[in-house]
């Protein structure tokens, strides 16, 4: 059976947002009209969590949060429901005045001109292994190795978080990773172990892979304990480069599209939010601006560039009320003419979408883009 053409092969996944590869079924049912809302799954791991067949333990402790006030349960003791509110805590945000105030004065000694410095000996913030090494690196080298910052990260962003295999797994991955014994995290198996990803292949017949995507794990993040970790990286990597060479010219021989794209792990997200917590913990340098919605002067954050609203409320009220009258000047992807656009043009544009200065031109390079991926494609072959 051959595909129609211009009939996209994937389908975004309703569990972990990628975009998987489609049978024939499934792409026949989304193009139907009775079941144009039916919802698919990449794999049954991802069906049976998004249905309810695949569930976390119990948690046996409650609380309050002191930040949002709302009560959360775990399967340990902490204060704080989420990663959000313990970056909001007042804990937290002294914490980091601190640290920005060591970070402002190494800086300050580095503008004075001083010579060069002897090589010193520094000890990891993590394991305390001291190591020989020049005033340059001492400053941006404070660990061992990726398992070093982990643990330290873990403890230090984590410290009131505890649980985070129960409600607390898609904001403290780290913590998760850094345990000594690593809990099966399926309803009903009271499996703890080193290797995580072992035990779900081999016992519940899940492969690691389909386990990152349906928990939210990174797909590069090997789930095993830290000393397996330590392990595994001392062993010689042979022929791991050659097996990745030759699985790229195998797919490119046969012209076969990936499994799974775009996906966006719960842990990548964890890591960008600590990130942004570590810039924006310093105070602002910026001039105060004034709010072109309300009036309202407010202070910009040190992240914040061009900003022109206090809150995101009052730039929605202003897009709201101005949403008409805004006009870009923007120049269309397919005839090359500068044309006069609106606001959502404008937002694609800055992220780096094409725009189109009318239906025509749309059709066109559509129709075009259409024809080049079918030629790429290859046909199915006629079975019998």
């Amino acid at each position: 059976m051959r595909r129609t053409v211009g009939q996209s092969p994937y389908l975004p996944c309703a569990h972990c947002g990628c975009e998987f590869l489609a049978s024939e079924r499934q792409l026949k049912l989304s193009r139907s009209t009775v079941d144009a809302n039916s919802r698919f799954y990449c794999s049954a791991v991802c069906r049976s969590v998004k249905e309810g067949n695949l569930k976390r333990r119990p948690m046996p402790y409650t609380g309050v949060c002191p930040t949002c006030g709302k009560a959360f349960g775990s399967r340990r003791p902490k204060v704080f429901c989420g990663l959000r509110c313990y970056i909001d805590s007042p804990q937290l945000k002294a914490q980091l005045m601190a640290q920005h105030s060591k970070a402002t004065a190494a800086a300050i000694l580095k503008k004075t001109g001083e010579d060069r410095k002897p090589n010193v000996e520094i000890a990891c913030l993590n394991c305390g292994v001291k190591r020989i090494v020049n005033p340059s690196e001492a400053k941006r080298r404070k660990y061992c190795n990726a398992l070093c910052y982990r643990q330290y990260m873990a403890g230090r962003f984590d410290r009131w978080i505890a649980s985070p295999q129960a409600i607390a797994l898609p904001q403290a991955f780290d913590e998760f990773l850094s345990q000594e014994s690593l809990p099966c995290l399926v309803d009903g198996c009271n499996w703890e172990g080193k290797r995580l990803g072992n035990h779900v292949n081999f016992a519940h017949g899940i492969s690691a892979e389909e386990f990152k995507r349906a928990a939210g794990f990174n797909l590069k993040t090997g789930l095993v304990t830290p000393e397996m970790f330590q392990k595994l990286s001392e062993r010689p990597h042979i022929h791991l480069a050659f097996m990745d060479e030759a699985s790229e010219a195998a797919r490119a021989r046969g012209r076969q599209p990936p499994p799974v794209r775009r996906y966006r792990s719960l842990e990548g997200a964890e890591h960008s939010a600590k990130a942004r917590a570590l810039l924006t913990a310093g105070p602002s340098t910026k001039s105060p601006q004034i709010c072109i919605a309300c009036g309202a002067e407010f202070q910009p954050g040190p992240l914040d560039v061009n900003i022109k609203y206090c809150s995101i409320e009052c730039r929605e009220r202003w897009y709201k009320a101005n949403r008409d009258a805004l006009k870009f000047w923007l120049q269309c992807a397919k005839c090359l003419k500068d044309f006069e656009g609106s606001l959502d043009q404008q937002r694609r544009f800055e992220r780096g979408h094409q725009v189109f200065c009318g239906r025509s031109c749309k059709g066109i390079h559509n129709a075009s883009f259409r024809g080049k991926r079918s030629a790429a494609m290859p046909n199915d072959q006629p079975s019998g």
